[in-house]
């Protein structure tokens, strides 16, 4: 009776464990791709994957005093657009279809990548042949989207696009959203000691649930206007969109101007 018991138990494990790993490999893994930096179209929010904190602070840095303004950094993964991360398994432009997710890390003693999370699948749009310093790296990353917009001007199909300011659309049935409250944004005060003056550009979506998102930086500022602006930008107020009477969401743009 007490061998019973014992091969019943082991039988239940085995039975256990094979449904484990027959689950566990019929898990779909990311799909990996090397793509280009011209998906980096307006995707200007950055989440640093860096888990050393002067690594992080250098990367932030570069960020910062970038005279483009084209990049602000957010604290969620969630919240981005793509990350910059680590390969521990350092790719050359030959091999770059050879990497698996568990290479992807958060160590900066590896090679630097941008890359967006899509679902399953894993793009990433940049790599650093070079394998520079991670300050230069994010440099060079910057360089890249800056000549890619130079090259390319992407248009926006997402949603229709209206200027908030305007009291009625010639030609269409839209009424457009109305901003009943609008922050400035903050001028930080090592961009007035730099003398930094100009205009933040954005596109935005007014959602038809009141929320403004999407946001896409079509000009920005360094050291830290192009965040403020976009911080400004969230906390607008307005009566949403309508069309036949019924609230929906449309894209405008906003700008946000710094001058003393």
């Amino acid at each position: 009776m007490f061998t019973n018991l014992i091969k019943h138990a082991v039988g239940v494990k085995l039975i256990i464990l094979l449904a484990f790993v027959l689950g566990y490999a019929q898990t779909p893994l990311p799909d990996i791709e090397v793509t280009s930096i011209s998906e980096i179209k307006y995707n200007s929010l950055v989440y640093l994957d860096i888990n050393n904190l002067s690594v992080k602070d250098a990367v932030s840095r570069e960020i910062f005093i970038d005279k483009n303004g084209l990049l602000a950094t957010v604290t969620k993964i969630e919240g981005s657009e793509f990350a910059i991360a680590f390969l521990s398994n350092p790719i050359t432009k030959d091999n770059g279809n050879q990497i698996s997710v568990s290479s992807i890390s958060s160590d900066p003693k590896g090679q630097m990548i941008a890359y967006r999370r899509r679902g399953s699948q894993i793009r990433i749009v940049w790599v650093d042949y070079q394998r520079n310093q991670p300050g230069a790296a994010v440099h060079d990353l910057i360089n890249a989207i800056v000549e890619e917009r130079k090259r390319n001007q992407y248009p926006i199909y997402d949603y229709p696009f209206v200027s908030p300011l305007m009291n009625k659309i010639p030609n269409s049935s839209i009424v457009p959203p109305v901003i009943t409250h609008k922050e400035p944004a903050i001028y930080q005060e090592e961009a007035i000691a730099n003398e930094i003056r100009g205009v933040v550009l954005l596109s935005v979506v007014f959602t038809a649930e009141g929320r403004v998102g999407g946001i896409r930086v079509l000009r920005g500022l360094p050291y830290g206007l192009t965040a403020r602006a976009i911080e400004a930008a969230t906390k607008i107020k307005y009566k949403p969109a309508t069309k036949g009477g019924a609230a929906i969401s449309v894209r405008a743009q906003l700008e946000y101007e710094f001058k003393k």
